[in-house]
């Protein structure tokens, strides 16, 4: 089944904000989407988005991420709409950061010992409301289009 617009919409829009936080921050980052990621033998995962912020270096160049040998990303989103996300999926990868975006409501989980464990903050973005900023110019921008919440977003002085 082909994606519907505001579910792809709204993934860009995430991407989009993340990245705009990490530019701000100074930070490098690789942004892969879509990817499955899997463990040999194991079922995989495709998350609408991921990043490798903390271990860009170790993936640079790579055709191909084994899972085996290379980290995982460092954060994976999903945006649910026509299907929703089983955090339990994501536990063999052991990425340490899975966001789901559900019905403007934003859910961090964190990767701890065997699970993941729901949190009110980003491990990434410890000084930014995460929860409450990034829905409200994810449906700025599906409301009134996506340049105008990103100028928006890009214009504030601080993100908390």
């Amino acid at each position: 089944m082909s994606p519907l617009p505001s579910h792809g919409k709204r993934i860009n829009l995430l991407s989009d904000l993340v990245k705009i936080i990490l530019r701000r921050q100074d930070k490098d980052w690789e942004c892969f989407d879509p990817i499955t990621l899997k463990m040999p033998g194991e079922a995989g995962v495709e998350p609408d988005t991921c990043f490798y912020i903390d271990n860009r270096q170790a993936i640079l160049g790579k055709e191909r991420i084994d899972l085996n040998v290379d980290p995982p990303p460092d954060l994976a989103i999903e945006v649910d709409f026509t299907s929703l996300t089983d955090v339990e999926a994501y536990q063999l990868l052991k990425i340490p950061e899975l966001w789901v975006y559900r019905r403007e409501e934003l859910k961090i989980y964190l990767f701890r010992e065997d699970s993941y464990q729901e949190r009110e903050n980003s491990r990434l973005f410890p000084d930014i409301n995460i929860k409450k900023i990034l829905p409200y110019y994810v449906e700025l921008g599906w409301n009134q289009g996506s340049s105008i919440a990103l100028r928006q977003f890009e214009a504030l002085e601080n993100f908390s």
